[in-house]
């Protein structure tokens, strides 16, 4: 497991495997911020459709609309360049969708912090 190895770590109760998977995403899509979702225990890669995907994320897939009206989304995942704190962008959409959101914090490809926030409150639609 890649993130075991970082002090900062806090992902819930999350599968750890599923984890690795987003961390790795997240490596891949560096500098840009990565986006995903956890959804029934599989980790789901979106392209990031921000016009400045080093500074933030948007989802326009149509799965991604599908699973959230669902209920099938269990977190909401992205990654930050250097910066281990939910900004205010992040904690304002977490609380609007009522999703839990990982953060993943990459220096030059380097796990530096893994957190989650906020909790899963909404009701099926």
């Amino acid at each position: 497991m890649t993130f075991k190895y970082c002090p900062n770590i806090y992902i819930g109760n999350l599968n750890e495997e599923v984890v690795d998977e987003a961390i790795e995403h997240a490596k891949e899509e560096f500098p840009n911020e990565c986006c995903g979702i956890i959804s029934e225990d599989k980790y789901i890669k979106f392209k990031n459709d921000s016009e400045t995907p080093e500074e933030s994320f948007e989802i326009t897939d149509l799965l991604y609309y599908d699973l959230y009206v669902d209920n099938k989304i269990d977190c909401i995942v992205h990654s930050h360049n250097d910066s281990n704190r939910a900004s205010k962008v992040d904690q304002i959409q977490q609380k609007e969708i009522d999703l839990p959101f990982m953060i993943i914090n990459l220096r030059n490809r380097s796990l530096m912090d893994c957190i989650v926030f906020g909790e899963k409150e909404h009701a099926p639609l």
